[in-house]
């Protein structure tokens, strides 16, 4: 499991810089949903789709070195984001949005701590560690989608 907290941080990094690239296509699109594609194919052919790799990875590798290889894995990615970066202007909308998505991904990963605090309690016989890589993986490569979700949430708050 250390290895897996660990990995988090180089997946956190990578996750900033996405949401940010994906949060000043919102800016540019003036938050207008009508305007914007939820299935942008550009939005969804990345780098980070060779993580399927990794993903497969996990049901023959020990949580030890999927946690070393996914570590790597964000890493370069959090770099490539690094060097694209650009100067964000964050509004109001903007904000809500972040929060709301941070909402998101804090209701995921309590559950998946949840989940192996029984598994260190016994009540679950087998480490699952491995599977919840493959969660994370899904959840970041959906950011763009969840963030749209949060935006749409954010509309209906209003």
């Amino acid at each position: 499991m250390i290895y897996f907290i660990i990995s988090l941080t180089t997946y956190f990094t990578y996750l900033v810089f996405k949401g940010k690239r994906y949060l000043s296509y919102f800016i540019e699109q003036k938050y207008n949903l009508k305007k914007i594609k939820l299935f942008n194919i550009k939005k969804f052919l990345t780098l980070e789709l060779l993580g399927v790799i990794l993903v497969v990875l996990t049901f023959f590798l020990n949580s030890k070195t999927v946690g070393i290889l996914f570590i790597i894995f964000y890493m370069i990615l959090s770099l490539i984001e690094i060097k694209n970066s650009n100067l964000l202007k964050i509004d109001k909308t903007a904000k809500k949005t972040i929060f709301i998505t941070i909402i998101i991904y804090l209701a995921v990963f309590i559950i998946i701590f949840f989940d192996y605090f029984k598994y260190q309690q016994g009540f679950i016989f087998y480490d699952r560690v491995n599977y919840y890589y493959i969660i994370v993986f899904i959840l970041g490569y959906l950011e763009y989608i969840i963030i749209y979700l949060s935006l749409k949430i954010n509309k209906k708050i209003k």
